[in-house]
């Protein structure tokens, strides 16, 4: 929380805002990384955040419409939609392998983990907030 406390303050000085890219986020601990992806939820209204390791990148992709314009260069193949932190989220996608048409996923259910990507532009609609995560290939 220091960290984001020092970029709102930067933000105040210049009067710009700033999106957040934490490295390094899911290499360690468990309760670590559930930790960052808490900060995803906790900050949502006021920033958007990448969480980033080696091997993914994360982030929290609120209720609505949301286009995606993937690099398969550096993105992909595998990728997943999360709904942590709810009851449950019907998602609809295209772009991707395993498509879903207003699909109920929640843990216990349904989730949609190690899809892959099939386009450069994926489109994925939620009515709660998801968890976009994409394998990358750095």
């Amino acid at each position: 929380m220091k960290c984001i406390e020092l970029v709102r303050r930067k933000e105040r000085e210049s009067s710009v805002k700033h999106e957040i890219v934490a490295l390094g986020t899911f290499g360690g601990r468990v309760d670590q990384a559930m930790s960052n992806i808490h900060y995803l939820y906790k900050l949502k209204n006021e920033r958007r955040i990448y969480l980033l390791s080696d091997q993914n990148m994360t982030i929290l992709l609120d209720k609505g419409k949301h286009q995606i314009h993937c690099n398969q260069a550096i993105e992909g193949p595998s990728c997943g939609i999360i709904p942590i932190g709810i009851e449950r989220a019907i998602v609809t996608t295209t772009g991707l392998e395993w498509n879903l048409t207003n699909s109920s996923t929640s843990f216990g259910e349904m989730i949609s983990t190690s899809n892959h990507l099939t386009n450069d532009i994926v489109m994925i609609e939620t009515d709660s907030p998801i968890l976009w995560t994409v394998e990358l290939k750095i």
